[in-house]
């Protein structure tokens, strides 16, 4: 297995702080969002209509707007039952072409085909049980948009119950940060999320999706100790020829732009398909 070494901790740490200076950050956005969620006046109704969340348009596209690119997505999904003219609704808006964003219209009729089932997934029911913002995904957000990503979702306790907020992380902008920590093709690394599958990678040989092994040596990004309920690692996959440590020349070479962006542009992940 990979040897390690002072220059693989430094560039692991490298690639920590550069995670969570972006994810950090937007996790206090959203807690400021759902504090001012819960300071409204339709969070202390037991039964409130739909439109008494109209505000929470002028909470979230600022977010998206703040926050782009890292964010292609973001919202709140409500309590089923909470809302007194409607069994279940989402306001979630996505980045649409030319920077715009707009209103995601989710099939929320039981009857339906398409029916958007979101109180049965995971990235709803983790939060409500935990107490704690999560990450899920790698997935496919089986709604009208249908991008493969991480959502962040954060329970937001009022009086008609626990709504959900959250915001869909882009896959790309989050390799391309990892990517850049990492400056490197050797040896490989992979940022792996808390169901076990592989965010980002330095290598197309773990393309985001992809489960990653338990014996990968391990480092940590994310844990309960940061107030957030799903771990995410940094992992080094690779086992050299005779199980010995590359030649520090080798192994600690910068990669050039040239490389990195190949290496970026041979990623095309593969997720699992929320269900």
């Amino acid at each position: 297995m990979v040897e390690i070494d002072i220059a693989m901790t430094i560039t692991v740490e490298r690639a920590v702080l550069a995670i969570r200076s972006a994810i950090q950050p937007l996790l206090s956005e959203l807690r400021v969002i759902s504090a001012a969620l819960q300071r409204n006046r339709a969070a202390g109704l037991v039964a409130p209509p739909r439109c008494a969340f109209d505000f929470m348009a002028e909470l979230v596209v600022p977010l998206l707007e703040r926050q782009g690119p890292l964010i292609v997505g973001a919202g709140v999904a409500y309590s089923p039952g909470s809302l007194v003219d409607q069994v279940s609704w989402l306001d979630w808006w996505s980045r649409r072409d030319l920077g715009r964003f707009g209103h995601v219209w989710y099939d929320l009729d039981p009857q339906s085909v398409s029916f958007y089932d979101y109180a049965s997934r995971e990235w709803f029911q983790a939060p409500r049980e935990s107490g704690l913002p999560v990450a899920i995904g790698p997935y496919v957000d089986a709604g009208e948009t249908f991008v493969n990503t991480v959502r962040l979702a954060m329970p937001v306790p009022t009086a008609s119950g626990i709504h959900v907020l959250g915001c869909d992380l882009s896959l790309a902008h989050l390799e391309s940060l990892f990517v850049q920590a990492i400056a490197a093709v050797d040896p490989v690394f992979a940022l792996v999320g808390g169901g076990g599958r592989v965010l980002a990678s330095n290598s197309a040989r773990h393309a985001p999706g992809t489960k990653a092994s338990d014996a990968w040596h391990s480092w940590p990004a994310f844990s309960a100790e940061d107030g957030f309920g799903t771990v995410w690692t940094i992992r080094a996959p690779d086992a050299y020829p005779g199980g010995r440590r590359r030649p520090s020349s080798q192994a600690g070479t910068c990669a050039s732009r040239r490389s990195i962006s190949r290496v970026a542009a041979g990623v095309s992940g593969t997720a699992e398909r929320a269900t």
